[in-house]
């Protein structure tokens, strides 16, 4: 059975870099959050409720399929979790159960880095290539001191 390894933390602290490199090594399947995220906010804007819904449950739906398959490699998957937001904890419980529901172990890495490493990595080739969003440094920059908030 797939195991799922979740690597959170906040924006810019090296979540996708880490997933990509576990991923080299490892030969898991990698799905960081913009691989969603860009396209619910294609459609519903950045931060919306239907934002939050759609991202949410597209994130399911693909999980809950990659995990149920027999023989297929493991998940990474990147998420910026809020541990004091209910949605965020229903969202990573329900990871954890479709995870054990088809005898998956779930691992947990966090990141973390100071505001000005962060800052500092916005416009890196890897996070503008993955993240067509983070495109506009000086505006992926500006967002740092609100999402720390």
């Amino acid at each position: 059975m797939p195991d799922l390894v979740v690597i959170v933390g906040p924006p810019a602290s090296g979540k996708a870099a880490v997933g990509t490199e576990l991923a080299a090594l490892t030969g898991f399947r990698f799905c960081h959050n913009h691989m969603t995220a860009e396209a619910a906010a294609a459609l519903f804007g950045w931060d919306t409720d239907l934002y939050r819904e759609a991202a949410t449950e597209v994130r399911l739906l693909l999980l809950s399929k990659a995990l149920a398959q027999q023989g297929a490699p493991s998940v990474i998957v990147t998420f910026m979790w809020y541990f004091d937001e209910d949605a965020d904890n229903l969202f990573i419980a329900q990871l954890v159960d479709i995870a054990s529901r088809n005898g998956g172990k779930v691992y947990f890495v966090e990141r973390l880095a100071s505001q000005a490493a962060r800052i500092a990595r916005e416009g890196s080739p890897l996070r503008v290539a993955l993240k067509p969003s983070k495109r506009d440094v000086e505006r992926a920059r500006s967002l740092h001191a609100q999402t720390d908030e």
